[in-house]
């Protein structure tokens, strides 16, 4: 059914992970990686991919329905991703439910809406022990990265993941 809106917003907390969404929707058949129909979704025109002003996790946890309250009338869906981990964060459950009590509450249908809280935060999904982490970087040094990592004290060598990864 076309309902002349478009298929997706997305507001995000931050310029890293506008980044990162950007990223993945620019490659090609992103859609088989999240098992859903491919739609239009295009991040550089400002429509679709939204970045809270206040570039903050607390910020966006109580401004998510006001920002999206306007993209009703042009969006099926909407999207809000951010962190868990803050100073005072109430945890993933009450994060999700808070959020998405203020948009059904502002207009949106609870089908149409979701809300993503990463927790820890969507850095940890980041690191990895591969080279292409080190060429993204642009570390090039010797050791590798995961080793001088663990030399610094930022990623103990038992540890599949850093501790903190900002």
């Amino acid at each position: 059914m076309n309902t002349g809106k478009r298929p997706c917003v997305i507001l995000v907390a931050d310029g890293k992970m506008a980044a990162i969404f950007s990223g993945f929707f620019g490659r090609d058949q992103w859609h088989r990686s999240m098992g859903c129909a491919s739609f239009d979704f295009d991040p550089a025109d400002g429509c679709d991919l939204l970045v809270d002003e206040s570039c903050n996790d607390p910020g966006l946890y109580t401004r998510a329905h006001e920002l999206l309250r306007p993209y009703q009338c042009t969006h099926q869906h909407a999207l809000v991703v951010l962190d868990c981990e803050w100073s005072g964060s109430p945890g993933r459950k009450a994060i999700v439910k808070y959020i998405t009590t203020n948009l059904t509450s502002t207009g949106w249908s609870a089908e149409a809406v979701r809300v993503i809280a990463i927790d820890p935060e969507l850095e940890n999904w980041l690191w990895q022990d591969k080279p292409q982490v080190a060429e993204v970087l642009r570390y090039r040094g010797v050791p590798s990265l995961r080793e001088w990592l663990a030399q610094e004290g930022h990623w103990p060598q038992d540890a599949a993941k850093p501790p903190r990864p900002k």
